[in-house]
């Protein structure tokens, strides 16, 4: 069939092929199409009612389409010109740039002032909760600084006391947990008096007291559990003349060695004559040793002697040496007195005319005082 260009031409019966349909009007808006023949690249649509459809053409790179108000098509404005303030960068174009822009969009910004958005911002009256954290500042630092935890136990923790371990009898030393050094005193067992024998009308006894233990005082700075010794306090002497035992040995592993003082002289029965009957001392113990830091070294003291006065039936016993924990058992003109305290000798006994024998004074145990540091 040839091609028809004819309008309105009326066709009846038959079927119709190959038919090309075209506009020349473009489909109005009530009818579901634009209003318009073409639209350009990039624009924006824009509603105009029953109207051909409108656009708006694009803006220049970076301004925003915003309204220009219910009567008006939108339009494509600066950010400037729409009132935001812009820095630089992309999210940071539409930050505040003032502590006054800032507040007023903040609901609970109270505060007054400027803001200070740096390394090294001034706050005034900081009221922080949950478990902030700084930097810890280096040893010996002395500034205005915030001072953490860390800092505040490395500085002020360092060098306190912190615990006292005191060993009245033998055991083991372990060191408390945050302690790093420790200073010791140690001093070991005094020795017992003497006894003296018994005496007839015409005699007389008189015995020695026992020595203190050494003293000594050391420091550690590095701990570890150690054997701790108490030196057993000496035995006075047995009623008649019998020599007191000596003082124990009291040692904190090596860190610190106090030997004993020896045990008193004992005292025979001797007759009475115009000289003076005399009871000799007994040595206060070695010199302490130590392998750490020392600090005071000192052997113990000896005791005194006992005299008898002349041909008169009386006298006094030696007296048992006192050490720096303890004293010795005081010189009597009879029976004997003991010591007290830590490391002291037990005194000795003096025997009149006609008396019966008597046994020396007890001296006492060493002791060891570990006075621990942070």
């Amino acid at each position: 069939m040839a091609n028809q260009n004819a309008s309105n031409v009326a066709i009846t019966g038959g079927t119709i092929a190959g038919v090309t349909a075209s506009l020349s009007t473009p489909l109005a808006v009530t009818s579901g199409g634009t209003g318009q023949n073409a639209l350009s690249a990039h624009n924006v649509l824009i509603g105009e009612g029953s109207s051909a459809v409108g656009f708006v053409a694009p803006g220049a790179s970076g301004t925003l389409l915003a309204s220009t108000g219910t009567g008006a098509d939108p339009s494509f404005q600066s950010a400037a010109t729409l009132g935001l303030a812009v820095t630089s960068g992309t999210l940071a174009q539409f930050a505040p740039t003032t502590s006054a822009q800032l507040a007023s969009i903040v609901s609970d910004e109270t505060g007054s002032g400027s803001l200070v958005f740096g390394t090294a911002p001034t706050i005034s009256n900081l009221n922080a909760t949950g478990t902030p954290t700084a930097p810890t500042a280096t040893a010996g630092t002395s500034t205005t600084q915030i001072a953490t935890t860390a800092f505040v136990q490395a500085a002020a923790g360092s060098g306190r006391l912190l615990n006292v371990q005191v060993f009245t009898s033998s055991g083991t030393y372990t060191p408390t947990a945050g302690a790093s050094s420790a200073v010791i005193e140690c001093v070991g067992a005094g020795g017992g008096g003497g006894g003296v024998g018994a005496t007839s009308s015409t005699q007389v006894a008189v015995s020695g007291g026992g020595g203190s233990g050494a003293f000594g005082r050391a420091r550690v700075t590095s701990l570890s559990s150690q054997t701790v010794t108490i030196g057993a306090a000496g035995g006075g002497g047995a009623a008649g003349a019998n020599a007191g035992s000596a003082g124990g040995q009291t040692s904190i592993g090596t860190w610190l060695v106090c030997p004993g003082g020896a045990g008193g002289p004992a005292g025979t029965a001797q007759t009475l004559t115009n000289a003076q009957a005399l009871a000799g001392i007994a040595a206060g113990g070695a010199i302490a040793t130590t392998s750490v830091t020392s600090i005071f070294l000192s052997r113990g003291s000896a005791s005194t002697f006992g005299i008898s006065v002349y041909n008169t039936g009386g006298g006094v016993s030696g007296g048992g040496a006192s050490s720096i924990f303890g004293g010795g058992g005081q010189a009597s003109s009879g029976g004997a007195n003991n010591a007290s305290g830590f490391g002291a000798g037990g005194g000795g006994a003096a025997n009149n005319i006609s008396s019966s024998a008597l046994g020396g004074g007890s001296g006492t145990a060493g002791l060891i005082i570990v006075y621990e540091f942070s």
